[in-house]
């Protein structure tokens, strides 16, 4: 985008802020990773693992500070445990070969998955209907 002129009409999604008068259309993933850290947190969870994606990415990097600052507001003491992904459907499938991973973490972790998303989707459709009520 900061290769076309002024005048051009462009909608930007997903892209760092840098200012100008450009539409954007953004997903709050930094809002989004608190949420799911806070949720698990209140469930008694205590070690909470995010699933990464490219270090060069806005997204990853958005959710990646969400989560290591819910981490450290709500579970102080817990350590952040990033696993390296790459936002593809096999990067989000934990490795039980991983080091220090039991196949019963590997369970235990497809399991907290399976929540996580729910809950996600459940966050997500609180804040549409939010936002309804307040238009």
């Amino acid at each position: 985008a900061d290769d076309l002129p002024a005048t051009t009409p462009v909608v930007l999604m997903n892209t760092r802020s840098h200012g100008d008068e450009r539409l954007s259309l953004a997903i709050d993933n930094h809002g989004g990773a608190w949420a799911m850290v806070e949720h698990l947190v209140g469930c008694g969870y205590r070690r909470i693992a995010l699933i990464g994606g490219p270090t060069d990415n806005f997204d990853a990097q958005e959710r990646l500070r969400g989560y290591e600052e819910a981490l450290a507001h709500f579970a102080k003491g817990s350590d952040a445990q990033v696993l390296p992904g790459d936002f593809s459907e096999a990067s989000g499938h934990a490795d039980p070969n991983r080091p220090g991973m039991s196949p019963r973490q590997f369970t235990q972790r497809h399991l907290q998955c399976a929540h996580v998303i729910r809950m996600g989707r459940r966050v997500d459709a609180l804040h549409r209907a939010q936002r309804r009520r307040e238009q």
